[in-house]
């Protein structure tokens, strides 16, 4: 079973062997081509489902190339990730996983915190609100000269 890029994953099998310089088709090694392509769909589900949350349609077609260029990196990494981690034997994270991991959950924390946007994805109408944005700023009950004052009545305000 191949990875439909973009209904399953936003890379492929080889840009996996790209990062961790092995063949998943030779029967020797532990992990085979499903374990991998399992790996992929599952970081990619992760990926779809924090820009969902804030309002992006999914999966992001490989018409938005940037975006799709960005989405290739992050999934590839994940399941890089995922997939060193999981060859027998691996006592420690090695520093490049582990970079990888970070980058991953990187972008999945900016992605939600709404600090990072993809360049030429398509947004829904539909959004969330952020908790930053369900904080308004700014000042309240303001006098004619913007200074804000102090509330007409408190918690001790007997009617």
């Amino acid at each position: 079973m191949a990875i439909t890029l973009n209904d399953d994953g936003y890379c492929e099998i080889a840009d996996i062997e790209r990062r961790t310089q092995q063949d998943y088709s030779d029967a020797d090694l532990s992990l085979s081509e499903a374990d991998v392509e399992e790996f992929i769909k599952e970081r990619a589900d992760l990926l779809n489902a924090a820009l969902k949350n804030i309002g992006y349609s999914v999966p992001i077609p490989t018409t938005a190339v940037r975006s799709s260029r960005l989405l290739r990196s992050l999934n590839s990494k994940g399941a890089a990730a995922d997939a060193e981690n999981s060859l027998p034997g691996v006592q420690q994270v090695s520093p490049r996983t582990k970079a990888w991991m970070e980058a991953f959950d990187l972008f999945i924390k900016q992605v939600s915190e709404r600090k990072l946007d993809l360049p030429d994805a398509t947004k829904t109408d539909s959004t969330a609100l952020s908790h930053a944005e369900q904080q308004p700023e700014g000042v309240f009950n303001p006098d004619s000269d913007g200074v804000e004052q102090a509330p007409t009545f408190d918690r001790d305000t007997v009617w």
